[in-house]
């Protein structure tokens, strides 16, 4: 993680004296060991330097070559012994002294824009040809690195890292997108979308595995990422968790290759806790101890403690429980200036911030996460669906009962209530899923088949339920909503079509294209980029991504318990309290308590700043009928417009 940032002008002007400079200084923070510019002609390029891995030393941006090459790279390749053996490069070492700089280019130089097909890692770069008159860029597959852009056809070519590098340069307007907008308060982040758009109306996110090539006439984006199903046609259910075991061990290695200290979230559940358990195993072989990192909320309901105990019992890690600040404004206020977007998060940054900075105090320049391992690797529901298609309830009922047995929901939430929580989430469940595989017709028969024969749900519950659904007397507490023009302006879904990218149509149907996945590699990135850490994320390696995209559903589903795949691999890695973990923790009593506890109460700073909500929250014209069941006191729209607001007053638009 360190910064690029760059001006290319075919007006025929030559670059700002100094602005290229003024672009760096407000992302300083990206570079703590040093930057670089290059200005040449009317082009004008800058790096940040935060040095990471071994050969991270040995970059010198931005990189040239005789035939009017440059290079500025934010970039961690992963695949590098094979790529310094195909390019000629020389035998890799521990140390070598290459950098990704060098690889990126010399993979440019010898394959063209098809270079990106035999890149690994997380990076963005852009490469500019002076003798062309041209520029390209790339992103890698998942997004981690971010990439912004502005682009005026005859004029120029902007781009950073960080969008608040782009208001350096005057031309640019700052004003909202409300499309970005609408998605953010509606809460359509998490569906399958690839969108470039970003909260600004001029400025562009390169997607996640697309590049981009632009001239002084025109500029094009396209996926690139090629899957080749080929690849992963193991002949056994043996083979393929064989295999899957070896793909997240390197995935965990290759991004632990520093000679810093390194750190890693623990949680509790099973991802971050199968990522730190192989990278503490890994650093133990080098004589190292991993550092681990749970956040702790102070409240039993969404404590976890329970698991990581057990980990703790078996690593020798340096571990520390972070408290969050109490300043809950202020910590708001602080994000929404340093992100170039809303809080993304349930925890929010007066989370984040203490164990960040007891990761820059210990010297540590890496923190895994086990981000998204849930969508990633899967919980196998297709192994349900598959039984449906087929007629077969009986199989069906059985395998939803092992992924939701009714007598876990009454060890939570007691006899009565157990039942009525499993219920409603059956209906849920199938209200979701039937639509999606029959006609209307057809799908509300085969509700109430599986329903009521198969799932044994009382017939007056269900009337109950539609009762409540469609009832006009059943309202909300909550005191806002969005405005009701917006959701007719937030960016469609993506779905399956023969005009889409076969990869793009393969990670749709996988499920394991959405938008909400290259926000958050996006957020993580900035916040610690701010810290001088280099957030990264194993479950978001290409290679384990494709493997996951051919791994059978029935090994996923794994008896209920759902990634079955990592479930093997950890083993020998992690206690069986972790390993049987099914759930996960809801964080709203957290989420509603820390609200409660502010001073002034939240919807009296919302009403203090309504003029900032001016068109996309409106007064809901059903507040204080009650609803049954009654919902959290405060509902995730009301955290959004706390946080929306909070950043665009930040932010002066």
């Amino acid at each position: 993680m360190s910064g690029i940032v760059g001006l290319i002008r075919w007006d025929g002007e030559k670059p700002a004296p100094g602005l290229i400079r003024q672009m760096a200084e407000r992302i300083e923070h990206r570079g703590p060991d040093g930057s670089e510019f290059l200005i040449q002609g009317t082009a004008a390029l800058g790096y940040l330097h935060l040095k990471v891995t071994p050969e991270s030393f040995y970059e010198a941006q931005p990189l040239t070559d005789d035939a009017g090459l440059v290079l500025v790279a934010d970039a961690r390749i992963d695949n590098r012994t094979e790529l310094l053996l195909t390019l000629g490069l020389g035998a890799p070492s521990e140390y070598d002294p290459i950098p990704d700089s060098r690889l990126i280019l010399a993979a440019y130089q010898k394959w063209g824009e098809a270079c990106l097909d035999f890149l690994i890692g997380d990076f963005a770069f852009v490469i500019w040809d002076s003798a062309t008159q041209q520029i390209f860029c790339g992103r890698d597959h998942s997004g981690v690195r971010p990439f912004y852009y502005h682009y005026l056809p005859g004029q120029y070519f902007v781009f950073a890292s960080e969008i608040k590098a782009l208001w350096a340069f005057d031309a640019i307007p700052k004003e909202l997108d409300e499309s970005r907008v609408a998605n953010y308060l509606c809460h359509w982040g998490q569906h399958n979308i690839y969108q470039h758009n970003t909260f600004f109306k001029e400025i562009n996110s390169l997607p996640p595995a697309h590049c981009l090539v632009a001239d002084q006439q025109q500029l094009r984006e396209r996926m690139y990422w090629k899957v080749d199903p080929k690849s992963y046609q193991y002949q056994s259910e043996e083979e393929f968790l064989a295999a899957f075991k070896v793909t997240f061990l390197e995935a965990v290695r290759c991004r632990i290759r520093t000679p810093y200290a390194v750190s890693s979230f623990l949680s509790g559940g099973l991802d971050s806790s199968s990522v730190a358990a192989v990278a503490a195993t890994l650093l133990q072989q080098e004589e190292c101890t991993l550092a681990t990192y749970y956040m702790d909320t102070e409240l039993a309901e969404t404590s976890e403690k329970e698991y990581v105990l057990p980990f703790l019992e078996r690593y020798p890690v340096r571990h520390t429980d972070t408290l969050g600040e109490q300043d809950y404004y202020g910590n708001l206020a602080k994000i929404a200036r340093m992100t170039d977007m809303p809080e993304m998060f349930s925890l929010t940054y007066n989370n984040f911030d203490p164990l960040l900075k007891d990761v820059n105090r210990a010297e540590s320049r890496v923190l895994l996460t086990g981000s998204d391992g849930d969508t990633v690797v899967g919980y196998g529901t297709e192994y349900i669906y598959e039984a449906i298609k087929v007629g077969n309830w009986k199989l069906a009922a059985e395998r939803i009962t092992q992924a939701h047995d009714p007598r876990d929901y009454q060890k939570v939430f007691g006899s009565k209530e157990g039942k009525t929580v499993y219920y409603r989430r059956m209906i849920a469940l199938l209200l979701g899923i039937l639509p999606t595989m029959f006609d209307r017709t057809k799908a509300g028969w085969e509700f109430f088949k599986g329903a009521v024969f198969h799932l044994k749900i009382p017939p007056l519950f269900l009337t109950k339920v539609f009762l409540e659904k469609f009832s006009r007397k059943v309202g909300t507490p909550e005191p806002y909503s969005v405005d009701p023009t917006l959701p007719g302006k937030c960016v469609p879904f993506m779905k399956e079509g023969k005009a889409l990218h076969p990869t793009t149509n393969l990670l749709i149907n996988r499920g394991m294209l959405y938008q909400m996945m290259s926000e958050v590699s996006e957020y993580y990135d900035i916040i610690g980029a701010h810290h001088q850490v280099q957030i990264v994320h194993p479950f978001f390696d290409k290679r384990l991504i494709e493997l996951c995209m051919f791994i059978p559903s029935k090994l996923k589903f794994y008896e209920g318990y759902g990634r079955g795949p990592l479930r093997e691999a950890m083993r020998d890695f992690l206690p069986q309290k972790i390993l049987r973990r099914k759930g996960k923790i809801d964080f709203t009593p957290f989420m509603d308590k820390q609200l409660a506890d502010q001073q002034p109460e939240p919807d009296s700073v919302i009403e203090a700043h309504r003029s900032l909500l001016e068109g996309f929250v409106v007064d809901n014209p059903n507040s204080g009928i009650p609803t049954a069941p009654a919902p959290a006191k405060y509902s995730r729209l009301h955290h959004r417009i706390l946080y929306f607001l909070h950043w665009r007053k930040a932010q002066g638009i």
